[in-house]
């Protein structure tokens, strides 16, 4: 049995949730199986921007170390699958030094991938994440840039000794299919269409939801970007709704 409080979420917005039921059935089998805590943030104040949803995690993160309830928070996307047989995160990580308290794998760009964050509850964790936000608004070095927050968690962590890099076939496997894989990643490419050709029927969302999305960008008046003063100022919501990120609770 597991003694350590554990945390482990992932955020489903604009129907992902339907999408990737599958992926996330498999977290929640995972999280009980472990007798850890586990939520889906599936609910919004609005319509976020793409770039919002995924600064949100890095936002969520913090405020779940805030609360001081955990001694684990785990990130995992919406489409990550996590097989049966995984063992707990935190016994495989018991044999990487103390110093290491932000855990993550590359991805197919030979580069950090951040849909999978493990993170000890530790001050240099708090700081690495303080710091990306912080610089959250201000571009990164060209050789760094990656997909909304991704390009920050690469540049903040590629030399940061709280930041240990895992194996990716192991707890981020976005390369390829892979049955003995711990994670699997459908982030993308043909590794979404692969998982969307298992579940037709949510192969049709995902084209209904790319279509309306178009749509809604094109005739929408909102801007296409954000800040990270607008994604903070979200969090209250969250924390009125999910309890796991609201020290009060």
């Amino acid at each position: 049995m597991n003694k350590e409080k554990v945390l482990v979420f992932s955020i489903a917005l604009e129907g992902y949730s339907h999408l990737f039921k599958n992926c996330i059935s498999s977290q929640r089998k995972y999280c009980k199986k472990f007798n850890l805590d586990y939520v889906v943030v599936n609910k919004s104040p609005r319509k976020l921007l793409p770039m919002e949803a995924a600064w949100l995690k890095l936002f969520l993160l913090r405020s779940a170390l805030l609360t001081n309830k955990y001694n684990w928070i785990a990130f995992i996307d919406a489409d990550c699958e996590i097989r049966g047989f995984s063992p707990l995160f935190i016994n495989d990580l018991k044999k990487y030094d103390d110093i290491k308290s932000v855990f993550m794998a590359h991805g197919f760009s030979g580069r950090i991938n951040s849909g999978v964050i493990l993170v000890k509850n530790t001050p240099e964790a708090l700081l690495y994440l303080n710091n990306v936000i912080n610089h959250g608004d201000s571009p990164v070095p060209k050789d760094d840039e990656a997909l909304y927050e991704n390009g920050h968690m690469i540049h903040f962590g590629k030399t940061n000794p709280t930041v240990q890099i895992l194996e990716s076939v192991k707890w981020n496997n976005n390369q390829t299919i892979d049955e003995k894989s711990f994670i699997q990643h459908y982030s993308g490419g043909i590794l979404r269409e692969q998982y969307l050709k298992k579940h037709p029927f949510r192969k049709s969302l995902y084209k209904i939801k790319k279509r309306l999305k178009r749509y809604y960008y094109k005739f929408s008046s909102r801007t296409t970007k954000t800040s990270m003063q607008e994604i903070n100022s979200l969090i209250p919501f969250y924390n009125r709704i999910y309890t796991e990120f609201n020290k009060k609770n």
